[in-house]
């Protein structure tokens, strides 16, 4: 049986509007991708979708915590545990700064390749 976790209606609706304006933001950088826009706009509009789903995610996870996480060990169920710390795994999985880090690292192949000094 698949686990479930009730919300109250004024948290859902809250939830889900959050959901549709990250929706709408993603459908945002669909448009400037059609009309071509400068790369520099859409990574800015990319680092908006990006802040605001983790912002999302922080919500869900405060709230897993607070409630599902803490009401199984009271009630002796470890094993949420290990499935709290996959969780959190795959939440910083990907890192803002290690993308950073290898784009700084491929423009600087790049101009010492092209003779125009390095970073």
């Amino acid at each position: 049986m698949d686990k479930t976790t009730l919300r109250q209606p004024e948290e859902k609706k809250k939830l889900l509007n959050r959901l549709k304006r990250i929706e709408g933001q993603v459908r945002g950088l669909q448009a400037m991708i059609e009309r071509d826009a400068y790369c520099y706009d859409i990574l800015t509009q990319s680092a908006a979708v990006n802040a605001a789903m983790n912002a999302f995610n922080k919500e869900i996870l405060a709230h897993h915590i607070e409630g599902c996480v803490a009401r199984d060990i009271r009630e002796g169920k470890d094993e949420v545990i290990d499935e709290l710390v996959t969780i959190l795994q795959k939440l910083m999985k990907y890192r803002q700064y290690e993308a950073i880090y290898s784009y700084r690292n491929e423009l600087c192949g790049m101009l010492c390749q092209s003779g125009k000094g390095c970073l």
